[in-house]
Order: C-alpha cells, then structure tokens, then sequence
C-alpha cells in the first residue's frame, strides 16, 4: 500500500514508529481499514510533489460502502486453478459452492503455463448466511483439496462480499502464501476431473485430517517438491518428507509412539544389551563401544518400512510387491547421503532392489507413489494421471487397495 501526505513530516515521524494500522474514506464514501501491516517497504513512486510517501507491506485490507445491508453472496477469487473451464457445483462442510472460471481464463491458463508464476484463474462462489470467518475456513481447506488435484499450491486471496442481486458491500484483499504454477496434475486435465474429485473426496478430506491426521503443512511440502523450483534431489527429499510428515500424523492420531516397548521398559532391557554387547564384542575399542551403546535406543523403534506399511494399509492404498521396498531404499539414501538411490547401490542392495534406470526416472517414481498415498489420503478413488514414467504420464483409474 502506498501512502502519499502533504505533510513533510510525515518520514521523520514513521522512522521512531513505524505504522500499526490505517483507516480512512474515499470521496466515494467507502471505508478503508488496514489491520495488519506487516512491515514498511523501500518500494516508493518517484515524488511529483512536496510531501511525505510511506510504502507499506500489509496483510489484510478492507473496503466497505455505507450502510447496513446482510451479504448472502461471498466470492472468494483463487489463483492457479488450472482445470475449470465450466461451472462446478459441490457441498463442502455443509455449504454449497460453485466454481466458476473468470473471463480471461483462456489467456491466464497460457501465460501460466509459459511463465509458471501466479495468477487469479477462478471464483469460489457461496450464496449463503453463514458467517464470513466460518466459510473462511472452509475455503481454506476446500483450496487444500484443490491443491492435490492439481498439483500445485491453490490459494484464496481475495474475497467479495455482496448482496443476493449481486451488488457488493465489501471487499476483503489478503497477503497469502502463494507459489507458482507447476503442471504436474494428478487428476485427467478436464472440468469433469476436478468435478469429480471434489464430488469423491469431500467428506473424505475431513476423515483425513481427523482419522489419518492429514495436515496443511504436509500438503504445502508434497505441493512444494512438485514445484519447478529446485534440483532434483532437493525436490525428491521434500517428497519423502511429505510422507514421513503424513505418517507422524497417522502414527499420532492413533496413539503409537513409534516404539515397540515401553521407553521404562526398554531402559531396564538396555542394561541387558550393553551386558551383552560387551561380551560379543570384546574386541572393541571403549570409543566403539560407547557409539554401539549410543544407538541401542534405536532398536526399540518400530522400523519405517513397518510403520509406512500400516499408514497405507489404513488408507487401503494399492501397492505392487515392491512398492514399499523401493520407496524405503530411495528415501533412505536421499535422507541419510543427499543423493538417488540409482546413483550408489551396493551389490547387495542391487540384489534386493534393482535401480531405475536414471535420477529422472527415480525422482518420478517417487512422484507416482506419493501422489496415490496423498490420493488415497482423502479418500479419492477414480481417474488419475500416472506419472511414474517421464514424459509419458498415462490415464490410470485409482481403486483402493486390499
């Protein structure tokens, strides 16, 4: 927000107390209200007159005409929806909304694929009474939603609130994390695929976040690895994130503390190991020995292959005989050495897992495994696009697993 002030004194003022809120009316009437102001800017216009200019960074700005009037229509304008071209009814925590695709989708959709950055593309309508702060919320999660079904970061920016003819009353303009367009979808890239997945998955985000303890901050990590925005092996270790942040949720929904005895009760056995290690490795050194005592607590962690296993199998996602293998060896090598599991296999671990022919290879595996896991997640079960094999995304149809 750029302010301008005939007042000289203005800059002397700003720079013991920085701005904490502003307020006003426009010749028009409307009331101006910023409530959060983040911080104060260099960013200035060059001056065309005497007088004071202060740049502000804010997070919420509010424009109201006069009067009192009840809104029943509430807009809500979200970037980087890239599969809407028609309008989508749909129920989400008892509200009904409806999709709607502005003007110029046409031209955002391809200076979006061309630049990848961000752009308004569609309008979240909901003629309703329900409070503002409370379909804020359900916007905010329903954009969760749509974020998987694209693949990349869905946010809510902007919001109109209006009468039932349509004319507005307020006007809400948000500061909000936004990220930029990636085109890696995991739904078929048509209207009736989101369609379909918002009518398929809706009730099933809620089972999510309740049941399998599906977070935001889980999704912005998987939306984030899918992003053009680091190498591979960067990207690949937020995919694998993703997941472990995916089961830590699941593992503390259900109470499991990741430990296979009681950590009282480990402690009285670890005397007994270190007794015995001591005998059966007499050899060692006092610096060794005090490293292999240093890691027996590991020994009472459920392993991660094991605690995958139960998170896919609550979700009933679909695995091959090697599924969770594979991911093991790569997500091992990516945490532990910062590199692919196809660039350092040992002989042994060859023998096991046979490596995928290349990095790209690798890093979309990985892809086509966590896209199902977050898929399977919310309950999704229908058309999704396979992207395991490079430039060769296929059509696959998702069913839940035994």
């Amino acid at each position: 927000m750029l302010c301008a002030t005939s007042d000289p004194f203005l800059n002397l003022i700003t720079r013991f107390a920085s701005p904490q809120s502003f307020a006003g009316r426009t010749d028009e009437g409307y009331s101006v209200d910023v409530d959060q102001i983040v911080s104060e800017t260099p960013y200035l216009p060059e001056a065309t007159a005497q007088g004071s200019n202060v740049a502000l960074r804010i997070g919420h700005l509010h424009i109201s005409k006069p009067g009192r009037r009840v809104p029943r229509l509430l807009t809500f304008l979200l970037t980087n929806l890239s599969r809407v071209r028609s309008d989508v009814p749909f129920t989400f925590a008892g509200i009904t909304f409806q999709l709607h695709p502005l003007e110029d989708l046409s031209n955002s959709l391809a200076r979006l694929e061309v630049m990848r950055g961000v752009l308004p593309t569609v309008e979240l309508r909901a003629m309703t009474r329900v409070p503002l702060a409370q379909v804020t919320d359900a916007v905010d999660e329903v954009c969760y939603l749509l974020s998987i079904a694209v693949g990349t970061k869905v946010q809510s920016i902007a919001v109109t609130e209006a009468t039932a003819k349509g004319e507005w009353l307020s006007r809400h303009h948000y500061s909000r994390v936004t990220k930029r367009y990636g085109p890696l979808s995991v739904l078929d890239p048509s209207n009736s695929g989101v369609e379909g997945f918002l009518h398929s998955s809706s009730d099933g985000f809620t089972h999510a976040k309740e049941q399998v303890g599906l977070t935001g901050a889980a999704i912005d990590t998987y939306l984030d690895a899918k992003a053009e925005g680091d190498f591979l092996q960067v990207r690949a270790l937020k995919l694998v994130v993703a997941v472990e942040m995916l089961k830590a949720g699941y593992l503390d929904r259900i109470g499991s503390s990741g430990l296979i005895l009681a950590e009282d009760e480990f402690e009285d056995r670890r005397r007994q190991l270190k007794k015995a290690i001591k005998t059966a490795l007499d050899d060692l050194t006092p610096h060794q020995r005090k490293s292999v005592y240093g890691n027996l607590r590991g020994l009472n962690r459920d392993a991660f292959e094991a605690q995958l296993q139960r998170l896919c199998t609550a979700i009933r996602m679909p695995l091959e005989s090697d599924d969770l293998r594979r991911f093991v060896v790569s997500r091992n090598k990516l945490v532990h050495e910062g590199h692919f599991y196809c660039e350092k296999p040992t002989e042994r671990e060859r023998a096991k897992v046979a490596p995928l022919p290349s990095v790209t290879h690798e890093w979309f595996w990985l892809l086509h495994f966590v896209d199902r896991l977050f898929l399977r997640a919310v309950g999704y079960e229908g058309p999704y696009i396979d992207w395991s094999t490079p430039g060769s995304p296929a059509p696959c149809h998702l069913s839940p697993g035994a």
